[in-house]
């Protein structure tokens, strides 16, 4: 069921920060195992995810349709991580994960402005 507060914009948000949740926790894990003999890195693939949430997002659906197939897609699936076959690069890591917080942060930040722009709209503009 689709509530009248959801939106495509809403769950787009929700599933880009939730792939960036997963992002950092692969970064986390790299560098965790950092020191560990035979571990390589992980990263994200999001190639085919990136493709379905475009296809989703530039369909001919309806609104109520496209926020159904976003909310069943699941951008959380290990299927999703790929091990790079390189050792871990710490410096690599750091970049890496400064970048995803940043970009984590400006999700949020579009979340929230989403969110009062929906509020002042059902506030009638007040």
């Amino acid at each position: 069921m689709v509530s009248f507060l959801d939106s495509v914009t809403s769950q787009l948000l929700s599933k880009a920060l939730d792939i960036s949740l997963l992002r950092h926790n692969v970064i986390a894990n790299n560098i965790a195992n950092l020191d560990t003999e035979n571990y390589t890195a992980f990263q994200v693939n999001l190639d085919k995810e990136l493709s379905e949430l475009k296809s989703i997002s530039q369909s001919d659906a309806t609104s109520a349709e496209k926020i159904l197939s976003l909310k069943s897609l699941d951008v959380t699936d290990d299927s999703m991580l790929t091990q790079t076959g390189a050792d871990v690069v710490l410096d690599k890591e750091l970049v890496e994960l400064n970048k995803n917080v940043t970009n984590y942060q400006a999700l949020l930040s579009a979340k929230k402005n989403y969110g009062s722009i929906l509020g002042m709209a059902i506030r009638g503009g007040k």
